[in-house]
């Protein structure tokens, strides 16, 4: 009962710092769930007439939330509902299944649209990506969705086939937008992808220590082959971007280095693809370069924390009510290696685990004296089971486009 007093005391918190909008959400065919990650469907599907939702507090619509107060029990999942229930939609599509584990319940009623997920099952559970089954213990009815689309197969957890019907290597939506022939950049040395996050690693310094080890492996590297290293930002505003260089500037002490702040959200994929070599600890944006044919060395050596969400009654609770904090005192660190999955060795031709400046300087010799031939050669059979590169996002395309022309039995949409 404590437990769910505290959910009633946030969600009123969010309730009283949220626009609220008294209009019945419209009906629309297609219902896009998270504005917040909306853009390039909304962009994709737009002859459609999309209806986008917010559940990030931009609006709570109050003829949703008043028609969801009698199921106030189930959470979120009661406010997704009535919303769901007054824009009848045929299709829901989001590309926020990775984090929102309600949206992986939308099907527990019986229901005539369908629900398709996007870039699912980039890492295991142990990284928090995959956070249904925690509801399998708390509900009596499995989440499910219709279609799963994931990056690539070997990232997509063993479970997602116990809740989707249907799991596609998709890739990633932003990357399909970008040709793999795209040649237009001035050619760049190195590119190197940054993870700085201003202020979100605060409470977890060591996060960092990976940064700490390989800049100046990669500066040593570097300067015996004379080249120049180029950072890839990660943000667009100066305020951010200013700290971030600030930052990267004790890391790449006595490199040739320039640093890029994100002009916009392509910005940073054309810079990759302009890179002769591309050098990452863990971005999903290595993963990225990897699947358009860019040479890209995996320093992997970043211990990422493990949120063990499953050992108390109040964890199971507030998972089931769709909550998304955790009990943050129980927490430990995990090796992020390279693909984050079992199915690879600890090192390879191209990326390695171990924490050795030995190592990363054998990956990055490998990765840079490798001729275009033997690049393919090697990278191609690992790169299309992390990172499906579908330019024009055609398998996300066909799919929607066969629910709403209600032709589904003809969709080319294949389980690759």
């Amino acid at each position: 009962m404590k437990s769910f007093l505290q959910f009633l005391k946030r969600a009123y918190k969010y309730f009283c710092a949220t626009k609220r909008v008294w209009r019945k959400p419209p009906q629309a065919d297609l219902l896009i769930i998270d504005r917040g990650t909306a853009s390039s469907l909304d962009e994709m599907f737009t002859h459609h007439q999309p209806h986008i939702m917010d559940i990030r507090g931009e609006s709570v619509n109050m003829w949703a939330l008043l028609r969801a107060v009698p199921k106030i029990h189930l959470g979120a999942v009661a406010y997704l509902e009535a919303y769901i229930d007054f824009v009848k939609p045929k299709l829901i599509l989001s590309r926020n299944g990775d984090s929102s584990p309600n949206l992986w319940r939308l099907k527990r009623r019986v229901v005539e649209y369908k629900v398709a997920l996007i870039q699912n099952g980039w890492r295991p559970d142990l990284y928090g990506a995959i956070n249904i089954s925690n509801f399998e213990a708390g509900d009596k009815v499995k989440p499910e969705i219709d279609v799963a689309f994931v990056f690539g197969l070997a990232q997509a957890d063993d479970r997602l086939k116990n809740h989707a019907n249907l799991v596609v290597g998709g890739g990633s939506t932003k990357l399909n937008g970008i040709s793999s022939s795209d040649s237009s950049a001035t050619p760049k040395d190195i590119v190197f992808i940054s993870q700085y996050r201003v202020n979100q690693w605060k409470d977890i310094p060591s996060f960092y220590d990976a940064e700490a080890f390989v800049c100046p492996s990669l500066t040593k590297f570097a300067k015996n082959h004379d080249l120049q290293i180029h950072v890839a930002g990660a943000y667009q505003d100066s305020e951010r971007s200013l700290e971030e260089e600030k930052w990267f500037s004790s890391k790449f002490d006595g490199a040739n280095w320039l640093f890029h702040r994100m002009d916009n959200e392509a910005s940073s994929y054309h810079l990759i693809n302009a890179a002769k070599v591309v050098v990452t600890v863990d971005s999903t944006m290595g993963y990225e370069a990897l699947a358009l044919r860019r040479k890209v060395a995996f320093l992997s050596c970043r211990k990422v924390p493990y949120y063990d969400v499953a050992k108390t009654e109040w964890n199971e609770l507030i998972l089931k009510l769709g909550i998304e904090t955790v009990d943050r005192s129980e927490v430990r660190e995990l090796l992020n290696g390279f693909g984050a999955a079992k199915v690879f060795e600890e090192t390879g031709f191209f990326w390695s685990n171990i924490k050795s400046i030995d190592e990363f300087d054998r990956v990055l010799n490998n990765v840079y004296s490798a001729s275009p031939q033997e690049w393919q050669r090697i990278s191609r059979p690992i790169a299309d089971q992390l990172m499906v590169h579908d330019y024009g996002n055609t398998r996300i395309r066909a799919y929607v486009e066969s629910v709403l022309a209600d032709s589904l039995e003809n969709a080319k949409v294949t389980n690759i």
